[in-house]
């Protein structure tokens, strides 16, 4: 059974859940993820955490924009 739901989670950017990994039901973290891409999030377990992120959170959009920003003389550190 799930229980809660990301949008229960609006003030921040995404949740993390720590887990004993033998104790989460197979199908478990299938069930949230699909539940979640419906409702415009996704679910993903790293190690013993389970996290639960609104799609326009993704890495594929922030390293473009973080390798443009970066790469922008005035971003660049000054050394003295």
């Amino acid at each position: 059974m799930i229980r809660g739901s990301p949008s229960s989670a609006k003030p921040t950017i995404c949740s993390a859940t720590v887990v004993r990994p033998k104790e989460v039901p197979e199908g478990f973290l299938a069930e949230w993820d699909a539940w979640c891409r419906a409702n415009g999030w996704s679910a993903s377990r790293q190690g013993r955490k389970i996290y639960t992120m609104p799609d326009a959170v993704c890495k594929s959009h922030a390293v473009p924009k973080s390798a443009a920003a970066s790469s922008t003389p005035a971003n660049l550190p000054v050394r003295q």
